[in-house]
Formats: C-alpha cells, structure tokens, sequence
C-alpha cells in the first residue's frame, strides 16, 4: 500500500472545540451534529482520538475534491468496520494477519479481481497490497498479535464493511484449504462493532481546597495516574475555587464525560463552573 498522501491531523479539545463553532458559524449542522457522535465514541475506543483528514494533494486528487475534508475516530481497532475512512487500516491488518499465517494477501487479492489487472501489473500490485511500511497509517492501527479464529473472523468482517466481498470469498476459500476451522465462515453472524464500542469512564481525581485534611475524590487507579494530563477546577458562583484535580484529556471525551467533575461538585458543593488547562504556564479555560 502506498504512502498516505493526505493531510491527518489529531484534534485537541481546543481544535475540537473550533471546529464546533465553525459549524455552528457556517451553519453546517449535519457536521457538527457528526463531530459530536464521534467525540461520544472516542470514549468507546481504547486511546481514542479524533482525526480529522484533508484531502489536499494536487498530484493525487482532482482540483474540485482538494480540500474536501472528513473526521473519524482512531486508532483502528480490528471490529469498528467502515466509515469512509478506514480502508487503509483494514487492509493493514489483514495483509499482516494473513502474511503471518503463511497466505500471500496481495495475490489473493489479485485472485479476488483477476479482470482487473492485467500480467503487466500484477506483481505491482501484489507487492503494493503487502506492503505494510507506511509509518503514518501504522502509526494509528492497533495491529492484533493472535492469528486465533476470532481475529480472522473480524479481519474477514472488516473487509466485508468495505465492500471487498470478493476477497473475502477468496481468503475463506485458502483458509479451508489450509485446514482452518470451517467456523472462519461464520464472521457475519458476530457484532463485532460492540466489541470496539464498549464505554470507558473517564479518569479523574480532585481534592477539596476548603478542608484541611484535603477532601479526597478518586475515580482512576493508581497504575493509571499517567493518563491524567489536564489540570482542571471547579468554582463557585462567586468564583471561588472549591476543588482542583486532574482528568485525562477532554479533547478525548463526549459531553457527559468532560462534566462528570463538575456533576459530582455540583451535588456535592453547588460548584457552577469547571477550567481546565495542560500545562500551568497556560490561562484558565472555561469548559
């Protein structure tokens, strides 16, 4: 697979947050309403961050697509299937999976659409289809270690959500020919979409500043405490600072997360604001 030839840029809460108001601004409320359901799956995804690609390659893309630009949720998890910009990821994997398991993807891809290519291309394209060095998408592809049936079956499902049935066909044919349990058949009866879904509360722990003893509120273990790279407080409605603590990155969570310190001081102290920031060299920010 060749080099990606996009630009990719991972979102901060700050740049999350411009481009919700540059929805808003253009009226462009499909998007917006677009970039809030993904910001509720990053919560879904182990270490997840939005990203936010630009198709901006004159060499690459006509004139009237340049600039185009889509949002999705990474890293690739084997299971979250298509959303338009995912293919890549996909058939990092399987070409690794497969490889590993001694059956040469780029020619059964080549096998899957044989009127495609013709003799002149098709070492190329074999060769482009196993080519699994781009630094870029790696980077952002949480590759699965097992070869067991589970993983087949949702690489085979993965590539099935991007419209590569004929592959998919293929592969399970050199799968039982191989000797592979004939359950590798069985992909499409799995959700595998709820495993790469499941919710993932929030990291965070404050203490009080009114109390002497320094009030304790923990929701994140101590082998976590890396994770909690945002600084925030909570205020009153006289601006008094009732609690200080540390989260993890909200540029990673959905509305009800980000809130859930303020939820809980709400309750608890009649706390009306919450600031954060990710560094103390960095002005307060009202969430």
């Amino acid at each position: 697979m060749e080099n990606t030839t996009m630009s990719r840029i991972i979102l901060t809460f700050k740049d999350f947050k411009a481009e919700k108001h540059r929805f808003i601004e253009y009226g462009n409320y499909g998007r917006y309403d677009h970039l809030l359901e993904l910001a509720s799956r990053i919560r879904k995804i182990p270490g997840g961050y939005l990203l936010k690609i630009i198709w901006d390659d004159p060499d690459e893309y006509p004139e009237h697509a340049l600039g185009y630009e889509q949002y999705t949720v990474r890293p690739y998890h084997l299971g979250y299937g298509c959303d338009g910009t995912t293919d890549r990821n996909i058939h990092l994997i399987a070409a690794t999976v497969f490889n590993r398991i001694g059956i040469n993807y780029g020619q059964a891809y080549i096998e899957a659409y044989s009127d495609e290519f013709n003799n002149h291309h098709r070492q190329s394209v074999i060769d482009d289809m196993n080519d699994c060095s781009d630094p870029v998408i790696a980077g952002e592809t949480v590759i699965p270690e097992d070869n067991d049936l589970r993983t087949i079956q949702a690489v085979l499902h993965d590539l099935n959500a991007i419209n590569n049935r004929s592959l998919v066909a293929r592969l399970t044919e050199l799968l039982l020919q191989k000797g592979f349990d004939e359950k590798v058949q069985d992909w499409h009866t799995i959700d595998f979409t709820t495993e790469t879904t499941k919710e993932i509360p929030m990291k965070w722990k404050m203490h009080d500043v009114e109390i002497e003893d320094r009030r304790q509120i923990n929701r994140c273990e101590p082998e976590n405490e890396h994770l909690l790279v945002c600084e925030f407080r909570l205020l009153d409605d006289d601006d008094h600072v009732v609690f200080e603590g540390r989260c993890e990155d909200l540029a990673k969570q959905d509305q009800d997360e980000a809130f859930q310190p303020l939820d809980w001081g709400e309750r608890d102290s009649g706390c009306t604001q919450m600031e954060f920031r990710y560094s103390p060299d960095q002005p307060w920010e009202a969430l």
